[in-house]
């Protein structure tokens, strides 16, 4: 890492109460929100442990997510009330008022990440003009995102956000670094979804959780094969 820079985790956080309505089909609106908070707490227990990290911050405007937030001791940054991108950007303006920053965007949903994936995706963004991503294996999202400096590239999220992502890092001459990695790749959106989660056996409070509610499972597989096949 350069020296004197200093490396930001940034998780933003919509409002738990309101999380996951894809997943209405099989779970309750208590449920969804139970499982949003310990998406969440799973996400910061993994960042908490990366020596790679100096600081992580939390966007968002719930108040139950700023509560998680502070168990971990990460920062609480206001969310914007216009998206994504735009409470992602706010970070950005915030953290980069400290000369040489880094950033790396952690979703709140991706339960399964783990200290080793952040401290590589860290490792890899150890020169300025640096990019590293990880791309979402269904609809071409993005479930990783760093930059250093942090202002050297405009979030773009949302599907297929890895190609525009890559796209515009490399039209501004920037290095990408692209790390392949199956189980980070899987968004937790679908019902689908929550049956290859559970394959991983992640060691998680989501993973417990949801073994705890004992899912229909063949609800879940007939969602899985109402699902399009999306090629790597």
């Amino acid at each position: 890492m350069n020296k004197g820079s200093r490396v930001w985790a940034v998780v933003p956080v919509k409002a738990l109460a309101n999380a996951k309505m894809r997943l209405a089909d099989v779970l309750s609106a208590n449920q969804r929100s139970m499982l949003a908070r310990a998406m969440l707490q799973d996400v910061l227990s993994a960042l908490t442990g990366c020596r790679s990290l100096d600081d992580i911050i939390v966007v968002s405007a719930d108040a139950e997510a700023a509560r998680v937030a502070h168990e971990f001791d990460a920062k609480v940054l206001p969310e914007p009330a216009s998206g994504l991108n735009a409470a992602i950007g706010s970070a950005v303006e915030f953290i980069g008022r400290e000369p040489g920053t880094t950033m790396l965007v952690v979703p709140a949903d991706v339960p399964h990440i783990t200290a080793a994936i952040v401290d590589t995706a860290v490792t890899a963004l150890n020169n300025a003009g640096s990019v590293v991503l990880v791309r979402a294996t269904r609809d071409g999202g993005t479930n990783l995102f760093g930059c250093n400096p942090a202002s050297a590239l405009q979030p773009s999220f949302g599907p297929d956000s890895y190609a525009r992502h890559r796209s515009t890092a490399e039209g501004l001459s920037l290095h990408v670094a692209s790390l392949h990695d199956d189980a980070l790749g899987l968004d937790l959106d679908q019902p689908a979804d929550l049956e290859g989660f559970l394959t991983l056996h992640s060691l998680t409070r989501t993973d417990r959780l949801l073994r705890d509610w004992k899912l229909d499972t063949d609800l879940l597989d007939s969602h899985a094969r109402s699902l399009p096949q999306v090629s790597a």
